[in-house]
């Protein structure tokens, strides 16, 4: 065992030896001979079989590929090319091994200083600009110069060089720049006056065609027509036409509906209107026609064609925002089967505000609950505008509006002074009514946002609610419904609409009616009204007030489908118990002129189909002996009949009547009379229906009145 263990061990010694003798040869035959750099080929062990290549770095190395077979030859070919680099401070070339540049012709040819270029910017000035058009500076300044501007001398109307003239050259401002010729026109009083958009350049011109045309007047002695100033006719033929010997007991009356008061617009114009009528007094009709004089400057007016009496003429005036303040007389004249009839009115126009300040205010709500935001709004008319507001008492602030809370029940009253610009300052007062508080109690506000519509309209109901849980509709609705939401209706007649809301603690109804008007019906008139002291949110026929309560009335006037209804006029004439706000009204939401309650408002025309509604506030005073009155509007239009509708105001109980002492008897009658009340509320027809309501306050108040005036004797006869 021991010998095959040697025996392997001889072995592996022996190959190791072997290999290391071999090796040995190998190495040795590659022999460095003494004094030269000369290697030998591996396989050759003369100097003569070596080769040569230049690599790279320039250097010459063993290759047996390679193609010098000579070393020296190898080195004497094997030399670097010299490169050339920029010296971009100096602009000089100089050898680099790793020049850009491999011949100095090109790096002298690239190596050159740079060019400074130049541009012209927008303000005409030359700045260094590595891509600008020009390579010197003079010859961008030469080139850069800003263009000469013109502008026009509005005085002498002479073209002068301006830097930021309106126009680039002379041409240009020179056809512009000319004196403005001066434009005439003819007026309606035959005379040449200058005119902006006026139809002559001349007024030679303009004079030689502003000629008054020749007119003719009718002699009533001798029914001949001759020339004249102020004749009432422009043709010859006109005037023959009807200057003719009266027919026997023909005869005529002239009358007109009114003076006119208009508050002149600050800009455009405006139309107001009256009536002219001719009457037939006796005999056959004939042919009258109609003139008019004394017109002021800024007025025109349409012709008034000829009629046969009986006969009417809406007579309208257009007043521009330039006419002439004053009151002017106006003679309307009417000629006809040798008759010369005359009317005379006067128009009165007034600047565009009123210099007489006025002013109220008013709380909501009215009454309020206890920590309730109680808000105290002002109307304020009149005066020189740019108001200044000073409130003090139940609350103070600078505004147009003041809100306060307040903490315990009772009467808080708020007063309030105005100042405009000319120091005018005018005051009032309002009160409110705190109630005590109670968190619980269910509230409901139900509203619509029309309250007057067409047949075939719609609007809609708007309601919200506290302290409730669910509602319910009755009478021209039904079902449950959320405690706030809204609802679009479409009655085809009027129609009351019942909603009560239920709470924990209680339940809580409001009503409201939608007024419908026949789209046959060519004129129609609906008047409602609510009490804005009393924070009312819904019109009705019925408007109960106190003492100084503000009342604002609503009215709304709508032509049917059938045609368009020309020169509505509306007039509301306040009971006696009313006084009107001035500076209140609005058409549409835009202010007009306060003449609603006097002469008239003029709606001018409502195209079929729609409507206009017109709003006016008035502040309630003493109610004297009656408790309920009745306010009632009226609206006109050309060939169409009067319509009038009304609202009825209802006062509390007059001060002093609950401290008359009462006997048995007269306790006895008043129980009565709350009875028989009392049974008329529950009748279906006066609780729910806007017509039984108006009976309901009449039959109220008529009761009231008769009970005063038997306590009135009472007293009398103890006197």
């Amino acid at each position: 065992m021991k010998i095959k263990k040697y025996l392997l061990l001889s072995i592996i010694l022996g190959g190791v030896l072997l290999f290391t003798i071999v090796n040995t040869t190998f190495v040795n035959a590659s022999i460095i001979v003494t004094g030269t750099t000369t290697t030998t080929h591996p396989l050759c062990h003369y100097p003569s079989c070596a080769r040569y290549t230049c690599n790279s770095n320039y250097q010459c190395v063993v290759d047996s590929s390679g193609q010098y077979t000579s070393l020296s030859t190898c080195q004497n070919n094997c030399i670097a090319p010299t490169r050339y680099s920029c010296n971009t401070n100096t602009y000089q070339c100089y050898v680099a091994t790793n020049g850009a540049y491999a011949n100095l012709n090109d790096c002298s040819t690239n190596c050159q200083t740079p060019v400074t270029r130049y541009t012209c910017n927008a303000n005409y000035q030359c700045v260094v600009d590595s891509n600008g058009q020009y390579t010197s500076l003079s010859t961008c300044q030469n080139n850069c110069i800003a263009p000469t501007k013109y502008s026009c001398n509005t005085n002498t109307y002479q073209c002068y060089v301006a830097t930021n003239g309106a126009y680039a050259n002379l041409n240009d401002c020179s056809t512009n720049c000319q004196t403005p010729v001066t434009r005439y026109t003819c007026n309606a009083n035959y005379q040449c006056v200058i005119d902006s958009n006026g139809e002559y350049t001349s007024l030679s011109t303009c004079q030689n065609n502003c000629i008054a045309p020749t007119k003719y007047s009718c002699n009533t002695n001798t029914y001949q027509c001759y020339q004249s100033t102020s004749g009432a006719y422009t043709s010859l033929n006109t005037c023959q036409a009807n200057c003719q010997a009266p027919s026997e007991n023909f005869d005529f009356s002239l009358y007109n509906s009114g003076n006119i008061i208009v508050t002149k617009p600050t800009s455009g114009s405006i139309t107001r209107s009256n009536t002219i009528t001719a009457n037939l007094v006796s005999g056959t009709a004939q042919s009258v026609s109609f003139s008019q004089s004394g017109l002021a400057y800024g007025v025109s007016t349409y012709s008034l064609y000829s009629c046969y009496p009986t006969c009417s003429k809406t007579n309208t005036l257009t007043i521009n925002s330039y006419a002439s303040v004053g009151t002017f007389p106006i003679t309307v004249t009417a000629t006809g089967g040798g008759i010369t009839r005359t009317t005379i009115y006067h128009l009165t126009i007034q600047d565009s505000y009123n210099d007489t300040l006025s002013v109220s205010c008013y709380a909501s709500p009215n009454p309020a609950e206890e920590n309730e935001t109680v808000t105290f709004r002002s109307n304020v008319s009149g005066g020189s505008g740019n108001y200044s507001y000073y409130w003090s008492g139940a609350t103070y602030g600078s505004n147009s509006y003041s809100q306060e809370r307040f903490n315990s029940d009772g009467n808080y009253t708020a007063y309030l002074t105005v100042h405009d610009s000319q120091n005018r300052s005018a005051s009032t007062s309002c009160r409110v009514h705190i109630d005590e508080e109670d968190t619980n109690s269910p509230t409901l506000d139900l509203w619509a946002d029309e309250y007057t519509i067409a047949q075939g309209e719609s609007t809609y109901l708007r309601w919200a609610s506290n302290n409730t849980d669910y509602c319910t509709a009755s009478n021209g609705w039904s079902g449950t419904k959320s405690t706030d939401r809204y609802e679009s209706v479409s009655p085809n007649s009027d129609t009351n609409y019942n909603l009560t809301c239920y709470g924990s603690d209680g339940q809580v109804t409001r009503s409201i009616t939608i007024y419908v008007t026949s789209v046959s019906t060519n004129l129609n008139l609906t008047k409602l009204g609510r009490n804005l002291s009393s924070g009312d949110r819904i019109y009705s026929k019925v408007i109960r007030i106190t003492q100084g309560d503000i009342i604002e009335f609503h009215l709304t006037v709508t032509a049917g489908s059938n045609k368009n209804l020309y020169n509505v006029n509306i007039k509301d004439i306040m009971p006696s118990v009313l006084s009107y706000m001035p500076g209140t009204t609005k058409i549409n939401n835009i202010v007009q002129p306060d003449t609603i309650t006097t002469i008239g408002l003029s709606l001018g025309t409502i195209y079929k189909g729609t409507s206009k509604t017109i709003v006016f506030q008035a502040i309630s005073i003493s109610p004297g002996t009656y408790l309920t009155y009745t306010n009632t509007a009226e609206v006109t239009a050309d060939n169409e009949s009067k319509i009038t509708d009304s609202a009825s105001i209802t006062y509390g109980l007059v001060a002093g009547a609950a401290t008359i002492r009462t006997g048995p008897f007269n306790t006895l009658f008043i129980s009565l009379i709350i009875s028989l009340i009392s049974a008329l509320i529950i009748w279906y027809y006066l609780r729910f229906n806007s017509k039984g309501q108006l009976a309901l306050v009449r039959v109220e108040s008529k009761i009231r009145d008769i009970w005063l005036t038997y306590t009135r004797h009472q007293i009398m006869r103890k006197d």
